[in-house]
């Protein structure tokens, strides 16, 4: 969003002429800023502080660095790179990545908020089918509630499955689980399904080894992984026939334990007996074994049932080894592989390959037809490195460089970890985003003027040939291959500056329209009623009227006139036109840097304060908070292993604004970060001056409520 732009398409405009109401030319440098961009930034022998860094000639324009005190970071500073881009440059992005690469940071941040965090995703992967998921919410349901305290815990039947939330997951994984949970013996049917995604969910991304070919073995790319709402598996319980008769066996593998084979007796017996009386034949099995495990609860013991389907069981109860599967029920024997009495058969759907237009072979032919040809090993590999991966000849991923930090397979390993605490059951069910109040007229104007314009600007981009969101697509890419942990969206949360925008258009922009139209109407009205034809009108009169009418509108229609001109420009035009011609920190601070074309948007009247001062105060902010090791107020991407998986999870900070990070959305809850050295913030030129104004405000108060409130 360069300049306060709400649309996702790329950004452009002008700039605004107008000073900060509220702040002094003057610049407060209270320690805060240590050096132009221009400058080596020079090691303290003393300190164990962050690794000297030169920026190139081609970034110091762009590039200030800022310092947080930070008691956690090495020599107790953390240095924070702000670089000012444009998103209709090819420069830019090259600058993104390049900084990212030079700096190696622990943290990036994007001029990204919540609602647009899909900007992240490459429009050519978004357009494919998906072969992989993921989901904040995994169920079971239909377990049984009379019997819940003998029948396993939604928890221990989640434990067993591969899908968990975050976890990337294919349709087999998840086809996979219901003949995981079939073969509890639990069950007479699982039923898998999924909801589809609200705009409260985010993507995924998963990092792993690109394709061997022209790039190199060493590459690492990102797949997408779009969300699910929940993916729920819908289970009835088996129906078993009453125990008539049940024995018992001990096995070998307890006989230094002193069992009481009189007490096991008993139960035995007492199992018949609730079974003579008309109990079920599972609830009767479920009690026997908890009797069991309770009688034995000073030895790690699995009970298991055999002849269930006569009513005659023999009950075995052994020793559990380390190698042993998860026992949960003590029905497992009779359901192997989900196939046993009183249990419908499932059968996975297999997937069809298209080797003509005609001819579709099985999936499990062509795996076939690799083993025999490259043998068993090499056709795994060739597969994936474990369950729920697509398959890696696809030619739209976006490919990053080799990681520099020692990622080895499919795994980064960043320096700084962030610690992400899964939410609770009660936390994902009061999970609810915090809305502005919709004020239909002033929302409707907001939203109409930036998507008007972002239509017009989205020119440019093509012109230059970037999509939407190639910078923050960049970032993620740079941030995967130097090993850096933590992706922030440091942006405020666009539905709120659309509200305040709305509500500034509203009061500026909207009167000057209908003054507009008042003054037109009015005359014609005045004209027509004292002429009896339209030609004998005073022309004059008219067009006098017509001109002011023009006048009061033309700050509305000058930025649309602009962006126009800019988006008929030539690449190289373009390309020259954005570019930060000064250093960013030097200048009128009190101005934004604004770029023709680029931050045309800032000239409508109202929109001003909500785009640029209250975004920049809050973008530095969440980066101050990250910075300085406190809690943060934004959500981010956090780097995570998942089953060996390497995947960027989206996470709120734990404690956040509700508004801004709504607690129970995203995967879990992040802490805070310790450790962080150097941070890379991503933001729109426009941006950059106030940010650094804010900077000394941001590292004492990382309150954010006034700019989160509605407007009045």
């Amino acid at each position: 969003m360069q300049g306060g732009s709400l649309s996702s398409a790329p950004k452009a405009g002008r700039g605004c002429r107008q000073a900060f109401r509220s702040g002094a030319a003057s610049w407060p440098r209270r320690g805060i800023l240590t050096c132009r961009a221009s400058a080596v930034l020079e090691k303290s022998a003393k300190t164990a502080g962050p690794t000297s860094i030169a920026l190139p000639p081609f970034l110091r324009n762009n590039v200030v660095i800022l310092e947080a005190p930070n008691p956690t970071a090495p020599g107790g500073t953390t240095r924070v790179y702000l670089l000012a881009m444009s998103h209709v440059s090819k420069r830019s992005v090259e600058q993104v990545s390049d900084l990212i690469r030079l700096v190696k940071p622990d943290v990036v941040a994007v001029e990204l908020c919540k609602e647009r965090a899909e900007l992240l995703v490459d429009p050519q992967d978004a357009a494919k089918p998906p072969k992989v998921w993921h989901s904040r919410k995994v169920q079971i349901e239909g377990l049984p509630a009379d019997d819940s305290d003998i029948w396993p815990s939604q928890e221990v039947l989640l434990s067993l499955l591969v899908c968990k939330p975050g976890r990337p997951v294919t349709q087999q994984d998840i086809e996979g689980d219901v003949l995981r949970l079939l073969s509890t013996g639990l069950f007479s049917s699982v039923k898998p399904g999924a909801s589809n995604a609200g705009r409260d969910e985010a993507p995924g991304f998963l990092v792993r080894p690109g394709s061997e070919g022209a790039a190199g073995a060493d590459e690492r790319c990102l797949a997408l992984v779009p969300p699910l709402g929940c993916i729920r598996f819908k289970a009835q319980a088996r129906g078993l026939p009453a125990v008539t008769a049940m024995s018992v066996r001990v096995d070998s593998s307890l006989k230094a334990v002193d069992v009481d084979q009189t007490a096991l007796s008993a139960i035995c017996l007492q199992a018949s007996d609730e079974g003579k009386k008309g109990a079920d034949g599972m609830t009767t099995l479920l009690r026997t074994r908890q009797r069991v495990m309770e009688l034995l609860s000073g030895h790690k013991v699995a009970v298991s049932f055999s002849g269930v389907e006569t009513g005659r069981v023999e009950m075995l109860v052994k020793a559990v080894k380390a190698t042993d599967p998860p026992f949960v029920s003590g029905l497992e024997g009779t359901a192997v592989n989900g196939e046993g009495f009183g249990i419908e058969p499932f059968r996975p759907q297999r997937g069809l390959v298209k080797v003509s237009k005609k001819i579709f072979i099985p999936q499990e032919t062509i795996d076939a037809m690799r083993a025999e040809r490259m043998g068993a090993a090499a056709a795994a590999e060739a597969g994936g490195k474990g369950e729920g991966e697509e398959g890696k000849g696809d030619p739209h991923r976006s490919t990053v460089s080799p990681h520099t930090r020692g990622v080895g397979g499919s795994s980064a390993h960043p320096r700084v970890r962030a610690s992400l605490r899964p939410w609770s059951p009660e936390e994902l069910a009061a999970a609810k985003q915090d809305e502005p109040p919709r004020r239909v007229v002033q929302d409707t104007l907001a939203q109409l003027m930036s998507t008007v314009y972002a239509r017009i600007q989205s020119k440019a981009g093509r012109t230059v040939g970037l999509e939407p969101g190639a910078a923050w697509r960049a970032a993620l890419e740079a941030a995967t291959s130097v090993g850096c942990g933590t992706v922030l969206l440091a942006d405020r949360p666009a539905n709120v500056t659309q509200h305040r925008m709305g509500a500034g258009l509203a009061g500026d922009t909207g009167l000057r329209l209908i003054g507009a139209a008042a003054l037109t109407l009015g005359s014609l009205v005045v004209t027509l009623g004292t002429s009896l034809l339209p030609d004998q009108a005073d022309g004059g009169v008219l067009a006098a009227v017509l001109a002011a009418a023009v006048a009061v509108v033309l700050p509305i229609v000058a930025p649309f006139v602009e962006v126009s001109r800019f988006a008929d420009m030539s690449e190289d035009q373009i390309e020259d036109a954005v570019a930060v011609k000064e250093p960013i920190d030097q200048g009128d601070l009190s101005k934004p840097l604004t770029l023709f074309g680029e931050d045309a948007l800032l000239d409508w009247p109202g929109a001003f304060e909500a785009l640029i001062p209250e975004r920049d105060a809050f973008m530095a902010k969440a980066i101050a908070a990250v910075a300085t090791g406190k809690p943060g107020v934004a959500p981010a991407y956090v780097f995570d292993e998942i089953d060996g998986k390497a995947v960027w999870r989206y996470a709120m900070p734990e404690g956040g604004p509700q508004r801004s990070a709504p607690q129970g959305l995203g995967d879990g809850a992040l802490l805070g970060l310790r450790g962080v050295s150097a941070v890379v913030g991503v933001v729109g030129s426009a941006h950059a001056r106030g940010m650094l104004r804010e900077w000394p405000e941001a590292l004492q108060n990382h309150d954010v409520s006034s700019l989160l409130a509605d407007a009045e």
